[in-house]
């Protein structure tokens, strides 16, 4: 492990650079009853986090293995002096809430078994929206089954492979019948249940993370949460109060949400959170905050409302913050939800990709936003049927849209909306590229179009919403469900649904500089390709096409990739073809994903997207920062501790080797 200092130390080092002290944790060779040193190392992170010894500039080195229960420290560091929970180097370490489910199993027919179910209840949020599923899907009663997660269902008739039933109220249930994989008889399998709410949580509150906490500063890296039985509006790791570093952190298949940040100043950098019961990434309240080179996938698997709290991560009230180089795809609910009062915060290069329903939604005062350079695409129809935008600007104010990509998302490319709550005015967008959005779906309640205002309260709110130098879809059919515009006032004035550009203008009286794209011209590479068809082909008509930004706009130098945007005559959309996209040459140094010759964030990210199926970069050898034969986000990791000074040189550099340094 390397210091910020850049030079190769062993990790003891590394750890101790700042004066503090390493206490050491083995699940394997250790005893509570030990000092907690290398040689003689405390075997529960639950007892070291308690230890008074453990104090603010101090380390818990965590060996392999599974360490199980809720872990509630007892302080917190202080500003320069975190108190870091790391997995050890190159070993696999999960906090896991794991429990074991006692009891006799019974064949109730089929392949379903069942036995009593003896564990007392627990607690359950209840909202009683009259829908029985919103409130069955709340419970937090979890079985694991050789270390898989059962889905829950809830009536005995809806029993099938990988699922289970709890018959019985939340206050009072009784028997359990599950349909193990492969029919697998449970009397032979390792069967475990969960009763915690939360897997790392300052204040052992079970309510929202960190509500009144004052014990921050914690830095997390190497570190796998899983299997706990949180509340959906809980993280099974909560960061603390503020100034936390979370680093190369999973969070996954957990019940509720993954990762939760809440406070001020936290950077989360190389996390992931993947197959959570209701979210992946979620915070409140957080200001001053970074998420970056974040993966959140396949989240509410468990089945809630997708528009209460599910997906990818909600942010509520959350001020000056800074989300990039995501990866949100492939959830059961929005991919990035920005709800209720979050103010001036930045959101770019980013993917978005077969989100349900939204892929990035900006609702409910969601104000002042920069979202920029970002692709969203193959967002997914859902009820209410406006659903399935690229985009949802939903009673949200004054928000700057500039070169972004929205491609084939189901509902349409973007939407200002506004309702009873709020209005939804001033809101700029310029220089997006709109391509092959909205599915037909003839005879259904799916009405979708690239571009559209709709539920404003009159049309001068409506037209308040600006845009220019856009680029968009020719829609051509013979129902006007179907379209490139729609301009829809709630007062059904003046409604316009249209694939006319002139139509558009005269209505929203706004794009004057945008244009529709002539298909039968050149325009984005393959529009059934979300890895890399959104960028622009050669000769396409939309280059050189974006108009200059307000003067109140600070210019976009870069694009998507990193590469520079001309302050004029630049490209509409996230890419800018001139300067094209990472080539397939083999040459360049380790780590230069982008082969720019420069070692950046955006080597990372690159890499990120690869790991991801988003991009292909298997002909770049210079991407393989490991130097082990393939580009995955291990390397994404080396790349980020390299440009951050944890290490001065990768593995794949033979200079690197000969020099005697470490490199990891």
């Amino acid at each position: 492990m390397c210091g910020a200092n850049g030079t190769c130390q062993p990790v003891r080092v590394v750890l101790t650079a700042g004066g503090g002290v390493i206490h050491w944790v083995d699940a394997a060779k250790g005893s509570n009853s030990n000092p907690g040193t290398e040689t003689a190392p405390w075997a529960t992170v639950k007892y070291a986090a308690q230890h008074s010894s453990v104090q603010p500039g101090d380390a818990i080195l965590i060996r392999e293995g599974v360490y199980y229960g809720e872990i509630i420290p007892a302080r917190g560091g202080t500003s320069g002096k975190r108190i870091a929970y790391v997995g050890y180097p190159g070993e696999d370490v999960v906090i896991s809430g794991a429990t074991p489910l006692a009891g006799t199993w019974t064949l109730d027919g089929g392949s379903v078994w069942k036995m009593t179910w003896t564990l007392p209840p627990l607690w359950v949020r209840r909202v009683n929206d009259g829908v029985p599923q919103d409130d069955d899907a709340r419970r937090r009663d979890v079985v694991i089954a050789d270390g898989q997660m059962l889905k829950a269902v809830y009536t005995r008739a809806d029993v099938k492979e990988g699922t289970f039933f709890l018959q019985g109220s939340p206050d009072n249930p009784n028997t359990l019948f599950a349909w193990l994989p492969n029919g697998k008889n449970p009397n032979n399998a390792k069967m475990e249940t969960s009763r915690s709410n939360n897997l790392f949580t300052p204040s052992g509150s079970e309510s929202n993370c960190n509500v009144g906490e004052e014990r921050g500063f914690f830095h997390f890296v190497n570190l796998t949460f899983r299997h706990t039985a949180n509340d959906g509006l809980t993280g099974a790791i909560c960061v603390g109060s503020e100034g936390s570093l979370i680093e190369n952190v999973t969070a996954e298949w957990n019940n509720g949400a993954g990762i939760f940040m809440r406070g001020n100043n936290h950077v989360a950098r190389g996390v992931y959170a993947f197959s959570n019961g209701m979210s992946g990434i979620r915070g409140e309240y957080c200001d001053r905050c970074l998420l970056e080179y974040a993966e959140s996938r396949y989240n509410n698997w468990k089945g809630y409302k997708p528009f209460w709290e599910s997906g990818g991560g909600k942010w509520l009230y959350t001020t000056n913050s800074t989300f990039r180089y995501l990866t949100f795809s492939d959830n059961e609910g929005p991919g990035l939800w920005l709800d209720t009062e979050n103010y001036n915060n930045v959101i770019e290069q980013s993917v978005f990709d077969n989100n349900y329903g939204v892929n990035l939604f900006l609702e409910l005062l969601t104000n002042n936003t920069i979202v920029r350079n970002n692709v969203m695409t193959r967002a997914r129809f859902a009820r209410p049927s406006f659903y399935g935008y690229g985009l949802l600007v939903h009673a949200a104010n004054s928000n700057v849209i500039i070169h972004n990509t929205m491609m084939a998302n189901e509902g349409g490319g973007m939407r200002i909306r506004a309702d009873y709550r709020a209005k939804a005015t001033g809101n700029r967008y310029y220089n997006n590229l709109f391509v092959a959005n909205t599915k037909i779906v003839l005879n259904s309640d799916h009405k979708s179009s690239e571009l559209s205002f709709e539920e404003h309260a009159n049309v001068d709110d409506a037209r308040t919403n600006k845009g220019d130098g856009n680029v968009l879809w020719y829609r051509n059919y013979a129902t006007n469900e179907f379209n490139t515009f729609q301009f829809r006032p709630a007062n059904g004035a003046s409604v316009t649904k249209s694939s006319s550009l002139k139509d558009w203008q005269n209505a929203a009286q706004t794009d004057y500089n945008s244009m529709v794209a002539d298909l039968s011209k050149p325009h984005v590479v393959d529009t059934t390709d979300m890895v890399k068809g959104w960028r622009l082909a050669d000769g396409s008509q939309i280059i050189g096409k974006a108009v200059a930004l307000p003067s109140d706009i600070p210019p976009l130098l870069a694009d998507f990739d990193g590469d520079p945007r001309p302050v004029t005559s630049a490209d509409p959309g996230a890419d800018q073809f001139s300067n094209g996209a990472p080539d397939d040459t083999n040459a360049g140094v380790p780590g230069d994903a982008s082969g720019n010759g420069l070692i950046t964030a955006l080597d990372a990210s690159l890499v990120l997207q690869h790991a991801s199926g988003l991009l292909d970069l298997s002909g770049r050898a210079s991407a393989d920062a490991s130097g082990d034969g393939a580009v995955t986000a291990f390397d994404a990791s080396l790349i980020l501790k390299y440009i951050t000074g944890y290490i001065s040189c990768f593995p794949a550099d033979p200079a690197c080797q000969s020099s005697g340094k470490r490199s990891l």
